[in-house]
């Protein structure tokens, strides 16, 4: 299993790189899509949850294939809400959190995102294997496993309406 996959995505993007990936939906086969979006050479794929309802499992899926694939997985979930970790701590490497109006919304996504000193999410960190991308959670010290983490999640904020774009200036 190839490690930092998001971790390179989140460096290209900062660097001003295109990257292009595709929403995926309800109604789509995991291997299948997977499968496509590999060969097609997007650099990462985003679950649509905020819009369409995807289930547990079936995330959990694409969660599993694309590590198998090794490409980057997002998610827009609901509208920022506390259901995020869940699906973090199954292996999700990013999250596109939609209607971020305000600071206080921004900080909200950042603390759920991200452990401590960055962030406050809870440690429940081994949870799944996907997580930590096949690091051995009996010999690799907490700390490392953390800052592994917190190097590999990409935090999407988005500005969508005219209250957030004149709150930018404190926000970023």
């Amino acid at each position: 299993m190839q490690q930092d996959i998001a971790y390179e995505l989140k460096q290209r993007m900062a660097a001003g790189a295109k990257v292009f990936g595709p929403l995926i939906g309800p109604g789509n086969e995991p291997e299948t899509t997977v499968a496509a979006i590999k060969n097609i050479g997007f650099d990462y794929f985003m679950i649509e949850n905020e819009h369409s309802l995807v289930g547990k499992e079936t995330i959990y899926q694409y969660i599993r294939l694309a590590r198998e694939y090794e490409i980057p997985i997002l998610m827009r979930p609901e509208e920022n809400n506390a259901h995020f970790r869940p699906y973090l701590d199954s292996g999700i490497q990013g999250l596109m959190v939609p209607q971020v109006d305000s600071v206080e919304q921004a900080l909200f996504a950042v603390n759920q995102c991200y452990f401590p000193p960055l962030g406050k999410r809870g440690s429940g960190i081994g949870m799944s294997p996907y997580l930590l991308d096949g690091m051995d959670v009996a010999t690799t010290p907490l700390t490392t496993m953390i800052e592994y983490v917190n190097r590999n999640i990409i935090l999407m904020p988005q500005t969508e309406s005219l209250a957030a774009i004149r709150e930018l200036p404190r926000t970023l």
